[in-house]
């Protein structure tokens, strides 16, 4: 009884070991640029871009204040 137990645990640890092994082995996808977001390279070129990152500061501050009010009460 006490192998089929040790049985249960040890098959998904093997699956599990080996599926991070075989991700950490492909290295491709650091390689790849950015889809659908702005890059370092374009990003506040224009007037429009500024407007953009000043609008997204505002959002984010607004929401953790939003937050740390809630969790307050």
């Amino acid at each position: 009884m006490d192998q089929l137990i040790n049985t249960r645990r040890l098959i998904p640890a093997l699956l599990l070991t080996s599926m991070l092994s075989f991700v950490a082995c492909m290295d491709d996808f650091l390689d790849q640029k950015p889809q659908g977001q702005q890059t370092e390279e374009v990003f506040l070129k224009t007037s429009q871009d500024a407007v953009l990152a000043t609008t997204a500061t505002i959002i984010f501050f607004s929401i953790g204040i939003i937050i740390l009010a809630a969790i307050q009460y």
